[in-house]
């Protein structure tokens, strides 16, 4: 408790307090109302989350009825769930108890986002970039939601503040701590798998800080992915890949080709490759056996495929997720969202005319959502500028490398991951001096 105490005192020092309730206070109004009503914290994913936390606890190892029996699950991965498992120890209501961490941790993610920025950027860098992050609605929104992004983003912001020294001062301990929280994040959100493939080339120069980065970053997934083979047969490290390929690039591919809606074309491939590959004896197969079916689709019509995943990306930058807003609330959508146009944007049409403001609100978040956007190209052309391209390229090259790896499925929630380096990019915006900075263009 007493090493608790100092690392929240050491990340709280020099934090604005402006900023602190500027992270803090958004957060605890969608927060409160999860305490209120524990049931709202439970979305989506949740039920699986929950579904293996609970294996986890009984003893049952990390298990799930995905496919029939209780069978090692290598479709999750164990980060989150285990989380949840340690809060089911407690006597607390296990959603709530969450939403109030996630609450705690969000807030947190910022301080330390500060924290890193105001190291690189200085006053008013760092104090844009960390208000932007402090303030994005679907991060919020997020916030006490039984999901992975506020964990993730925890440990992914822990992990840029130690690269980040490794990249320009060339430590290999700054090195192998990145590295291996960023595992751990990977552990919690597998969509972070590749990315110690896309920053290690800007750690090169410096060959012992570069293995000790690659090193630390494989050692947990590695043991998960050696798990699974002795599990399962497959060194795989989650087959989320394979099972959402089929359900989005290869099942719209097939709703365009038919002329019929997604939710259809979907439910026929995935009736279609069941007959022919079930039973399943693990997620693994069925991972397996998804991707296979799934890839000849994608290949045969590329153009469709380029043209779904462009819109896809669009819909990840610009979703703006105003019916979470309403769901923090506790308002029942279905009703109007039923009762949607199918056009393009035919839910949003139906919210509008049943709640006008709520076309404040999205234009409202789109125009900050344009605003952090062109703060973040800003600040990357001042560091392209400034002879930092390294940093420069590190900002890039992650940012794209999320985009891309969401765009087949086109969810704004794909967005969040991305946050904290468009923040740092953000961050740059303001000129900084290279004195200020501390440039690494003498290290070049």
């Amino acid at each position: 408790m007493t090493k608790l105490k100092a690392f929240l005192s050491s990340t709280l020092a020099g934090v604005p307090a402006w900023l602190l309730l500027a992270a803090l206070l958004p957060r605890l109004a969608v927060t409160v109302p999860v305490l209120l009503h524990p049931e709202r914290a439970v979305s989506g994913d949740s039920a699986q989350y929950l579904e293996l936390a609970g294996s986890l606890r009984t003893g049952g190892g990390f298990t799930s009825t995905e496919c029939g029996p209780a069978l090692p699950d290598t479709f999750r991965t164990p980060g989150y769930p285990a989380f949840l498992a340690a809060l089911e120890l407690t006597p607390w209501n296990v959603p709530a108890f969450a939403a109030l961490l996630q609450c705690l941790f969000g807030t947190l993610t910022v301080m330390l986002a500060w924290r890193w920025l105001n190291a690189l950027a200085p006053g008013r860098g760092a104090a844009l970039g960390g208000l932007l992050l402090a303030a994005d609605l679907v991060y919020v929104l997020h916030t006490p939601l039984l999901l992975t992004e506020t964990l993730f983003m925890l440990l992914f912001v822990l992990s840029l503040g130690f690269f980040w020294p490794a990249l320009r001062q060339g430590s290999a301990r700054a090195a192998a701590l990145a590295g291996l929280l960023l595992g751990a994040a990977t552990l919690v959100r597998p969509v972070s798998v590749y990315l110690p493939v896309v920053l290690l080339p800007f750690l090169l120069g410096n060959r012992k800080a570069a293995a000790a980065f690659l090193l630390a970053a494989l050692l947990l997934p590695g043991a998960w992915m050696a798990r699974n083979r002795a599990l399962t047969g497959q060194f795989t490290f989650s087959t989320i890949g394979g099972i959402s390929l089929l359900r989005y690039p290869a099942a719209n591919i097939e709703a365009k080709l038919n002329g019929t809606s997604w939710s259809e074309a979907d439910r026929l491939l995935r009736a279609r490759v069941d007959a022919a590959n079930g039973p399943y004896t693990s997620t693994a197969q069925k991972g397996a056996a998804y991707m296979a079916a799934a890839l000849p689709i994608i290949k045969q019509h590329p153009f469709i495929c380029a043209a779904f995943c462009l819109r896809g990306a669009a819909y990840v930058l610009f979703g703006t997720g105003e019916e979470m807003v309403f769901y923090a609330l506790g308002r029942d959508l279905g009703p109007i969202l039923a009762a949607a146009p199918a056009v393009p944007l035919g839910g949003t049409i139906a919210l509008v005319r049943a709640y006008p403001w709520a076309a404040a609100l999205k234009l409202a978040y789109l125009l900050f959502l344009l605003f952090f956007y062109w703060s973040a190209a800003r600040g990357l052309r001042n560091l392209w500028r400034e002879g930092r391209r390294a940093e420069a390229g590190c900002l890039l090259a992650g940012t794209l490398y999320f985009l891309a790896l969401s765009s087949y499925q086109g969810y704004y929630r794909f967005r969040i991951p991305m946050l904290p380096l468009l923040a740092a990019a953000a961050a740059f915006s303001p000129r900084i001096p290279l004195s200020a900075a501390g440039s690494s263009r003498s290290r070049r």
